[in-house]
């Protein structure tokens, strides 16, 4: 059982919560942790990686977003949920730039995280905040041959829409960025002292 958390709030009913199994003083680089999103008494998955690394990732899109740099690329036109499935599919029409030499998808610039789902931070036209929680087709986990509960791409696709997409006010976003911030100057010091050279 999870005994720690670090809670970010968005509202009464919905928050993104990293549950801990130790307090954060002793967490480290290499620590990792599930992160829940809690919605209306739902609950997803949205990564079970590092936490320092999910935790820069987040600080990084927030401090783009708060500065409204994180617009979409004019090439996403469509739910860029919609459009990730696409690009996991390999299917054409999509936008790629170069990244070390290889192709990257343009989209990937707002990805929070990904898991079965995809966690995304962008700003939209009107420089709000935008977070947004979108499926991910689960036959991408499984062997190429076989289909998702007998459910084909091209069935699942047809029936897709995001699972949560939610204006983040702005003071909410200067305080989760300002949560990050420390969050990372402790697993910092950890790292500092966990792996210092004796």
């Amino acid at each position: 059982m999870n005994s720690y958390e670090i809670i970010f709030t968005l509202t009464n009913k919905e928050k993104l919560i990293f549950k801990l199994d130790e307090p954060l003083n002793k967490v480290h680089c290499c620590y990792d942790v599930p992160i829940i999103f809690y919605h209306d008494n739902n609950q997803i998955l949205l990564s079970t990686g590092s936490i320092h690394e999910n935790i820069v990732t987040l600080h990084s899109l927030l401090t783009k977003a708060l500065k409204n740099d994180l617009k979409l690329h004019k090439s996403i036109t469509q739910d860029i949920g919609y459009l990730y499935n696409e690009e996991l599919q390999g299917n054409p029409g999509l936008f790629y730039t170069k990244l070390e030499e290889r192709d990257y998808w343009i989209g990937n610039n707002y990805l929070l995280w990904s898991h079965k789902f995809a966690t995304w931070l962008y700003n939209d036209n009107d420089g709000n905040i935008i977070l947004e929680i979108t499926p991910i087709y689960p036959g991408i986990f499984i062997d190429p041959a076989e289909t998702a509960n007998g459910t084909t791409y091209e069935k699942w696709i047809e029936g897709y829409k995001p699972c949560f997409t939610q204006k983040i006010p702005l003071d909410i976003a200067e305080n989760w960025l300002k949560q990050a911030s420390s969050i990372l100057k402790v697993i910092d010091e950890n790292i500092k002292r966990e792996f210092a050279i004796k």
